[in-house]
């Protein structure tokens, strides 16, 4: 196993993950950080909060940024068309 980071990008400021998860593969860190962007975007949704996170970042063990997963890339694609 191995273990993997996920920094919050928020504007120009990363919030560091400095305990990580240990998990099986780089695919498996990707598919975690999109289940954890989802519920960041539900829960402000839930709570009717502004969320000021941009994307979730998945670094390895050497600190190396291996995936990013932005808010609006787990977004229903019917709701980003959305004109308010």
């Amino acid at each position: 196993m191995k273990r993997f980071y996920f920094h919050i990008a928020s504007g120009s400021r990363i919030i560091k993950d400095e305990d990580g998860i240990e998990l099986p593969s780089k695919q498996s860190a990707h598919a975690q950080a999109v289940r954890g962007t989802r519920e960041l975007v539900a829960d402000a949704i839930k709570h009717g909060i502004d969320l000021n996170v941009d994307a979730v970042i998945v670094a390895d063990e050497q600190g190396k940024e291996i995936a990013r997963v932005s808010t609006k890339e787990v977004l229903p694609k019917r709701l980003l068309k959305v004109d308010l």
